[in-house]
């Protein structure tokens, strides 16, 4: 079994390239020039190889530490223009930023209930000297804004006096990007564009700013001299070679159809709602809970995403699109699509406050003369490796006296005191309801226990639902937290895309040592389960509807 801890973290929250080198960039940071680094940096020759590159005239770029600082001399600019800023959500979170910084004036427009962009909306708000901000592919959803729109709303922006500025960052993963081509045609479009992404060179803070000489020159009034290293104008000239741009083309390419088949799992699969993305990455949009349960699950397994904090963004997350997706896929698939759904039996299907619990508190005054509570019981359960209400009874005996009873003779008592109960009562009380029952029948559902064999059968057969497998104390030779009952279960139905629902820190980690989603049951142990390592924490069986649907 591999250990999560040995795993390489697969950084997928910032859009970098993070899981595949480039190939010539080990050649290149080799062969850097340290000569010249005595004198301050020139861009002249990067700049004027870019214009080659894109065939345009030097004066139409200006070259900046990261897109981040062209946000922040393109927002200075509006500033002293007296623009008022026109940006749809979501957007990058720059744009939050440099609008507040520079105490600019900002219209937000929301989109539609499925993060699309709302065309309509966002053409009847442009008015008189504004600065319109459009990020085609968007970030975070991937949309691509068609030609034919950019145009119209251009248009009129320009009879208006307002500039447009495209965000075109993720432009090279896209077969739609119009950004440079509408800048040459029109005199009122800005276009932003970074080496971060398809490059993989974020760390060199490269940029560039693609407009009109008449515009970029209102822009370059805010820069500072010797913004750009030499080092990251080395490699950037390199990046600008006829190699690099065709294994940037083969690399979209890849990435490309790994995002149209995760895309296509999610739809089709995992039944949900997802913006055709033409960028390196995919906006999932989620329940606030099971959302949580995802990043949470993926984060354990040393693989970041992002989560939004935003009201409107909440239960949504990004996820960059790696070279080799199998990892990834495979832990969605677990979160999203299990195929086995193990269950702990007491305080999660039934409750054993007035059978189990009672024996215990009964064994215990029994040998001691002392009177303990149910809460003094779960203080004990959540020390951990108590799994067994024997061995629990007995641990609390020997703290409370200082005697150690063998283990036979309080087992003796306690299933004596047991057998009353139930001959009693008949039955214990279900927590599972109907309900739950329905909806979780349609997965292999299994029964991981201390109970012994006959009680685990007894219970189980009070229970709404179906039970494939039933793993009793008789059945492993180590009681959680050791994994063994929920192995024997994974082996036997051959598969790994397991959860494991329990009340205890025991069973979460026997869950985490099984490699399982750990889900976590009950109010009051909440932040001992969480602790421990659940990815989620439900107040009931009942609630876990909620986390997969």
């Amino acid at each position: 079994m591999e250990n999560k801890n040995e795993l390489t973290e697969l950084k997928l929250d910032f859009n970098e390239r993070s899981d595949c080198f480039p190939n010539w960039l080990i050649e290149a940071t080799k062969n850097l020039n340290l000569n010249f680094l005595w004198k301050y940096p020139d861009k002249q020759e990067f700049e004027k190889k870019l214009a080659k590159t894109i065939s345009c005239s030097e004066k139409n770029i200006l070259s900046t530490n990261g897109a981040d600082e062209g946000i922040d001399l393109i927002f200075r600019m509006a500033a002293k223009q007296k623009r008022k800023i026109l940006l749809p959500l979501p957007a990058f979170g720059m744009y939050l930023e440099a609008a507040e910084k520079n105490s600019l004036n900002l219209l937000k427009i929301f989109p539609k209930s499925n993060f699309a962009l709302n065309k309509k909306l966002l053409l009847n708000s442009v008015s008189k000297n504004q600065l319109i901000v459009l990020t085609s592919p968007n970030n975070p959803t991937g949309e691509v804004l068609d030609e034919l729109f950019l145009r119209k709303l251009i248009l009129y922006a320009e009879r208006l006096g307002s500039l447009v500025l495209i965000d075109a960052a993720y432009g090279e993963f896209s077969l739609n990007d119009f950004s440079i081509k509408l800048a040459k045609e029109f005199n009122n479009v800005l276009v932003l564009k970074t080496f971060s992404k398809i490059y993989g060179l974020a760390g060199i803070r490269l940029g560039y700013i693609f407009a009109k000489e008449n515009i970029l020159n209102e822009v370059k009034y805010f820069i500072f001299p010797f913004n750009i290293s030499d080092f990251s104008l080395q490699l950037g000239l390199r990046a600008l070679e006829n190699d690099v741009q065709t294994e940037n083309k083969e690399y979209s390419k890849i990435i490309k159809k790994n995002v149209e088949y995760i895309t296509n799992q999610c739809k089709n699969i995992f039944s949900l709602n997802v913006i055709k993305s033409e960028s390196n990455f995919i906006f999932l949009q989620l329940s606030r809970k099971r959302s949580e349960l995802l990043y949470r699950f993926l984060i354990s397994n040393r693989v970041k995403v992002r989560k939004f904090n935003e009201n409107y963004l909440k239960g949504c997350i990004r996820i960059t699109i790696p070279k080799n997706i199998d990892r990834l896929f495979l832990l969605m698939k677990q979160i999203l699509r299990p195929s086995l759904i193990c269950l702990d039996m007491d305080g999660v299907l039934i409750d054993t406050q007035n059978t189990y619990d009672q024996c215990i508190i009964s064994t215990v005054n029994y040998f001691t003369d002392l009177k303990i509570t149910v809460d003094d019981l779960n203080i004990k359960r959540n020390l951990g490796g108590l799994n067994c209400d024997w061995e629990l009874t007995k641990k609390i005996i020997k703290d409370k006296t200082g005697k150690n009873y063998d283990i036979e003779i309080i087992k003796n008592y306690f299933q004596l005191r047991y057998q009353e109960i139930i001959n009693k009562n008949n039955q214990e009380k279900v927590l599972i309801n109907h309900k739950t029952g329905n909806y979780i029948k349609k997965y292999n559902l299994a029964i991981v226990t201390g109970r012994p064999r006959e009680e685990a059968l007894a219970g189980s057969r009070q229970l709404p639902i179906k039970i494939k497998e039933i793993i009793s104390r008789d059945d492993v030779k180590n009681l959680k937290p050791s994994s063994e009952g929920i192995e024997l279960i994974k082996n036997k139905l051959q598969t790994d895309k397991v959860w494991m629902v329990g009340d205890t820190i025991d069973d979460i980690r026997a869950a985490i040592s099984a490699n399982a989603v750990a889900i976590g049951v009950g109010k009051k142990n909440k932040e001992y389960l969480l602790k421990t390592g659940a990815h989620f924490v439900i107040d009931s069986i009942n609630e876990i509807g909620d986390l997969l649907r």
